[in-house]
């Protein structure tokens, strides 16, 4: 009884560590003009297509996935992304430490496996 009790503690921690609940509360501490990106939140009401490599073209879809990578896995890339909503070089590097990370197919793509794993509400990575 102690043990799960101590488990479900230490599952409880990592859910709030890795965002999973964090929503409204974060959003409602966050200071005026902070950008999304490092308020935790990443608003978006849009679907969620496939993307890939596309430097002159903006997209919503690529700034809501450039603001997953830099709020939820941090530790699986490297590098200065910003969220910009470009899908270019830093973005395509990115994508593909994570999905490395990730144990997904590493072709740079954000399809339905890897978008399900950006997500920390649906993510096993």
């Amino acid at each position: 009884m102690k043990r799960a009790r101590s488990l479900a503690a230490v599952v409880a921690v990592c859910a709030l560590a890795s965002g999973v609940g964090a929503g409204t509360a974060v959003a409602a501490r966050t200071p005026t003009g902070v950008s999304a990106a490092s308020s935790g939140k990443c608003g978006y009401s849009g679907s969620h297509p496939t993307l890939s490599y596309a430097p002159s073209t903006y997209k919503a879809a690529v700034k809501h996935a450039q603001c997953l990578l830099l709020n939820y896995h941090r530790n699986a890339w490297q590098g200065g992304l910003s969220s910009d909503g470009y899908f270019g070089n830093l973005t395509l590097s990115a994508v593909k430490q994570f999905q490395s990370h990730c144990g997904l197919a590493k072709d740079g793509i954000i399809g339905p496996n890897t978008w399900k794993a950006l997500h920390p509400d649906t993510s096993w990575c």
